[in-house]
C-alpha cells in the first residue's frame, strides 16, 4: 500500500508518495489534490498543516479531498517513543514536529539540530536519546527581503534569486543601496545560522545539522559547516509517523 504524505505550509502545499518499502515514488507542488487522491485510492494518507483549513483563503476542494480519503491529521500523538519536552504543545508547529520526526529516523542516536529555511527559519534541536527540547524560529530569507521593503518608503524588494545576490554572499560592505540590502540580508541570516551551528556543535560533539526547507539548496552551497540537506524530511517525518497510526 502506498503512502501520501501533504505538507501544507504558509505558501505552498507539497504533496510526496511513498511506497510500501518507504522509498520515493512522486513529489508534486500545489497539486490538485481531488485529482491526486483518486489516481492514489486507498493509499494511507496523512497531513500537516501551518494553516486553519477551515478559513477562506485554503481552497475547499482541498479540504473536501483530505476528508473523502480519511486522511489523518499529524499531531504530538503520533509521535511514538519521541519526548517531547516543550511548554505549549498546542502552539506547535506541525512541520516542526514531523521535521523533528524525519531527523529522528534518518540520523538516529544522534543529537540533531534541525534548520527549516521557509518561510520562517526555524531551529529544532532533538537530543540522541529521542528528547525534543524546543528551537527558535526568525524571518526567513524572502520575508527579511520582503520587511524591508514593506516598512521603508524607497528600499526596492529584492530576493535571493538576483543576480547580485551571490556576488554579496560574504561581503559586508555594499556599494550602493541594493549591494547594501543584500549584504545585509545574507550577512544576517548566514552569521545567524553559523553562530547557531557553533553553539551547538560546541555543546554536542557528536552530532548533525539537518537542513530543509525552500531556500535549502541556495544557502547550503555558502555554508562552510557540514551538514546534512534533506528537502523531504517532513515528509519522510510525516511518513514514519503514519505507519503507526
Amino acid at each position: 500500500m502506498n503512502t501520501v504524505t501533504i505538507d501544507i505550509g504558509n505558501t505552498r502545499v507539497k504533496v510526496a508518495i511513498f511506497d510500501e518499502n518507504g522509498g520515493l515514488i512522486d513529489l508534486f507542488t500545489d497539486p490538485d489534490l481531488a485529482e491526486l487522491m483518486a489516481l492514489n485510492e486507498g493509499a494511507k494518507v496523512i497531513y500537516s498543516s501551518v494553516r486553519n483549513l477551515n478559513s477562506v483563503d485554503f481552497p475547499e476542494g482541498h479540504l473536501l479531498a483530505l476528508k473523502r480519503c480519511n486522511a489523518v491529521e499529524f499531531d504530538h500523538e503520533l509521535c511514538g517513543d519521541l519526548t517531547i519536552e516543550i511548554e505549549q504543545i498546542e502552539t506547535l508547529g506541525k512541520d516542526r514536529l514531523a521535521a523533528v520526526m524525519g531527523a529522528k529516523f534518518l540520523v538516529p542516536g544522534k543529537d540533531v539540530m534541525v534548520v527549516d529555511a521557509g518561510t520562517c527559519m526555524t531551529y529544532d534541536y532533538l537530543l540522541k536519546n529521542a528528547k525534543y527540547i524546543g528551537g527558535a524560529i526568525s524571518m526567513g530569507l524572502n520575508m527579511r527581503y520582503l520587511s524591508l521593503h514593506e516598512f521603508t518608503s524607497k528600499l526596492p524588494k529584492l530576493s535571493n534569486g538576483d543576480e547580485l545576490a551571490e556576488s554579496m554572499v560574504g561581503l559586508d560592505i555594499g556599494g550602493h543601496t541594493q549591494a547594501a540590502i543584500q549584504s545585509g540580508v545574507l550577512g544576517s541570516i548566514f552569521d545567524e545560522i553559523g553562530s547557531r551551528i557553533d553553539r551547538f556543535r560546541s555543546n554536542y560533539a557528536d552530532s548533525a545539522i539537518i537542513l530543509t526547507g525552500g531556500d535549502a539548496e541556495f544557502l547550503v552551497k555558502h555554508i562552510k559547516n557540514e551538514i546534512f540537506v534533506e528537502p523531504l524530511l517532513v515528509h519522510y517525518g510525516l511518513y514514519h509517523a503514519v505507519q503507526s497510526a
